[in-house]
């Protein structure tokens, strides 16, 4: 995968009276054929970094290269054909159909007044089909959901062919099947069509699932950039989202609510009942454990029931509500 864009010593901020340094001493790649997702708590610069590497921004020291040549050396024009940005302000044309919209896409190969060749319908055919577009592309950009909207302007990024898209909070208003569906496509696009894609976002889990890179920005303001997996054994995302009120689960890669007095229940079975019980338990702020100790949940197929144990005494749930209802009035857990 070859190197497309990279940062040496970068420092991003907003100049001016009272300069305002978000991060700095970035060193950072992107490469083709891969999803990187750009995590951070909220107001800690993900926005900024985006704006600053797509030449929104400009950079408070250090340099931004795209294919080995310094970004401030590379035309308007040039850097249109190689790189592409959906950021998360309205589109002001409300007027405008999809379809125009997405042929916007093409401007830096047509020029503003340019006439439309073969190619470029097709690129704009294309991109409405891969956002499923095609009932939508006569409608006018103010009759659309924010979903739909958002669909469109990645729509135009997808027709602007960069081998470099870079997307801000790109899932931001779409439901769940919709959110999967545009990462399972970035990634699709990524992979297939060997493009480097950046993508912001605060969906953490689809983030985790998708990625093949993540980007963490530290406490400190540095950006750690590790694959999912290593990041979670190694600490550093739980280190990047430092929650009150909820711990990283390691196991499930998921911040699980919790209560600073909260309790623990082994729970060692790996049967589905026992998965959700699990989750229940979590839920109503207790921690579960895989480890066979103390206060112990297991599951019995045979007769339907969760069966709890405590100091060799033993209670019965046939329903999980049941179940939640017994351990809090006995109060059924070991401290932490």
């Amino acid at each position: 995968m070859g190197r497309f864009l990279h940062t040496e010593s970068l420092v991003t901020g907003y100049p001016g009276k009272n300069v305002k340094v978000i991060s700095e001493n970035l060193n950072l790649q992107l490469r083709s054929s891969e999803v990187i997702c750009l995590l951070a708590p909220n107001g800690s610069g993900k926005t900024t970094l985006v704006k600053t590497l797509s030449g929104f921004l400009t950079p408070l020291g250090g340099k931004i290269f795209l294919e080995g040549k310094e970004i401030t050396q590379i035309s308007p024009a040039k850097k249109a054909r190689m790189l592409s940005v959906v950021l998360t302000e309205r589109f002001q044309s409300s007027n405008m159909s999809v379809y125009s919209l997405v042929s916007l896409g093409r401007s830096p190969y047509t020029g503003w007044w340019g006439a439309f060749s073969r190619r470029d319908h097709h690129e704009v055919k294309l991109a409405i089909g891969e956002m499923h577009l095609e009932p939508l592309q006569s409608r006018a950009l103010s009759t659309l959901s924010d979903g739909e909207r958002q669909k469109a302007m990645i729509a135009r990024a997808l027709a602007q062919d960069t081998p470099l898209i870079m997307l801000d909070e790109p899932t931001a208003h779409l439901d769940l099947p919709n959110r999967v569906d545009i990462m399972k496509r970035l990634k699709r696009l990524a992979h297939i069509r060997k493009k480097a894609v950046l993508i912001t976002t605060h969906d953490l889990d689809l983030a985790l699932q998708t990625a093949d890179r993540l980007w963490l920005i530290m406490p400190d303001g540095s950006v750690v950039d590790g694959v999912p997996e290593d990041l979670i054994l190694n600490g550093m995302f739980e280190h990047a989202f430092q929650i009150d009120q909820a711990t990283f689960d390691r196991s499930s890669g998921r911040f699980l609510v919790t209560d600073a007095n909260c309790g623990k229940i082994a729970v060692p079975g790996a049967s589905e009942a026992e998965f959700w019980a699990r989750k229940a338990l979590q839920r109503i702020g207790l921690r579960t454990s895989e480890f066979n100790s103390g206060t112990v949940l297991k599951y019995d197929p045979d007769n339907g029931q969760y069966v709890i144990t405590k100091n060799q005494k033993s209670w019965k749930a046939g329903s999980i509500e049941k179940l939640i209802s017994i351990i809090l009035r006995e109060e059924l857990w070991d401290p932490i």
